[in-house]
């Protein structure tokens, strides 16, 4: 049982007591006279109108799910046959427009209206793949405006706030990507945990917060550790680190995680390479 259904069943009990005490109270008034009486009743009637609450309930939970379940299966077949159709077009622009008549046809349709949830949810989807289609074309400006949308119909889509924090921090807008991420990381059900904090931690580099990008670059490696993933860039992450324990004056700190960094992956960027062991060898004479 979780927690929202645990809530549910105590509300649902003391609602049940009082209600009971309540009937207790107007029916059977003399049994004020003796407690024993008086309880009695209570816990009768309140047991009676918890049962019909939880009841009820039951019921509206049960519609609730069937309902949540329609969307759902709703929401992938609805994908599938999106994904169908984009798939037979070649051109990024006619893609562009299959995706806006779709969401002119759903603005339309009187089922979706009534449904708002449902709705939202199928218009969001649309526009994923509209960003995606504009990040090919290198159309900035449009993926704005597209995220924007989706965080209007959905206030917690985590993956809208981190592609979003992306494009300001390639703006130099550090203190809006550093509200959009810490959203992203608030929200966040399904994204890469390393990943965010791999990036707030190249914010936190670039606003001249060291620690706290330290600290972020550590939670990735940690988190990283503990996961089976193969594709996280492990290397870059010790070298972010090391840079950042530079500016701190943590120079034993900063060699370790250079030379971390030449382990990891032997096959570095030449010039990065180049910096790491230029780095230890003045960093060695500091120490």
């Amino acid at each position: 049982m979780n927690k929202k259904k645990i809530i549910s069943f105590i509300v649902t009990v003391l609602a049940g007591l009082v209600v009971g005490a309540l009937i207790s109270y107007i029916f059977f008034p003399l049994g004020l006279k003796n407690n024993m009486s008086y309880s009695f009743n209570i816990i009768i009637f309140g047991l009676l109108i918890c049962c019909l609450l939880y009841f009820l309930y039951y019921i509206q939970s049960i519609r609730k799910e069937k309902k949540h379940e329609k969307a759902v299966n709703s929401i992938l077949a609805f994908n599938k046959k999106i994904d169908n159709i984009l798939l037979k077009l070649d051109d990024p622009r006619e893609k562009l427009k299959a995706l806006q008549m779709t969401i002119e046809s759903i603005e339309k349709h009187e089922e979706y209206n009534r449904n708002l949830e449902w709705k939202y949810s199928l218009l969001i989807s649309i526009y994923v793949r509209m960003t995606d289609i504009y990040d090919m074309l290198g159309d900035e400006e449009k993926m704005m405006e597209i995220y924007n949308r989706i965080l209007e119909l959905n206030s917690r889509h985590a993956i809208s706030y981190f592609k979003r924090s992306l494009i300001y921090y390639n703006r130099g807008d550090y203190a809006n990507a550093l509200e959009d991420i810490n959203k992203a990381i608030k929200y966040n059900s399904y994204l890469p945990v390393e990943d965010l904090y791999t990036k707030r931690g190249l914010i936190y580099d670039k606003i001249g917060d060291y620690q706290n990008a330290v600290d972020d670059y550590s939670h990735a490696l940690q988190v990283y550790k503990s996961s089976s993933r193969t594709n996280f860039d492990l290397s870059n992450t010790f070298f972010n680190r090391a840079k950042a324990y530079v500016c701190m004056n943590k120079y034993s700190e900063a060699i370790n995680d250079y030379q971390k960094y030449l382990e990891s992956d032997p096959e570095n960027k030449e010039h990065l390479k180049l910096e790491a062991e230029n780095a230890i060898n003045e960093l060695q004479k500091k120490i």
